[in-house]
């Protein structure tokens, strides 16, 4: 009996790179990302975007947690990135 490489037992079909499941949970976890109370720590969102990336390409068991991860990730790096810039734009300009 023959392995299919890559899938969860015998006779299932590995996960895709960019299939529609990995799509799916990619967008998931940018929506838990912007449902989300707040934001973590700048620390974690990278370290939460790295571990998602890194389990998205090294192993296709794993591949839909790892794109829930990084759509998490990439949602919070972002969201952070575009509160930052809003703070430094808003330090030169007096407040009525």
């Amino acid at each position: 009996m023959a392995r299919s490489g890559g899938g969860v037992g015998p006779g299932h079909a590995p996960v895709a790179f960019a299939g529609k499941a990995v799509a799916i949970c990619f967008l998931a976890g940018i929506c838990m990302a912007i449902l989300a109370p707040g934001l973590p720590p700048a620390g974690l969102r990278w370290m939460v975007l790295v571990v998602g990336m890194f389990l998205w390409l090294a192993s296709p068991r794993w591949r839909w947690l790892g794109a829930l991860l990084a759509g998490m990730g990439r949602a919070c790096t972002r969201a952070g990135a575009w509160i930052n810039s809003f703070r430094l734009a808003g330090r030169g300009r007096k407040l009525p």
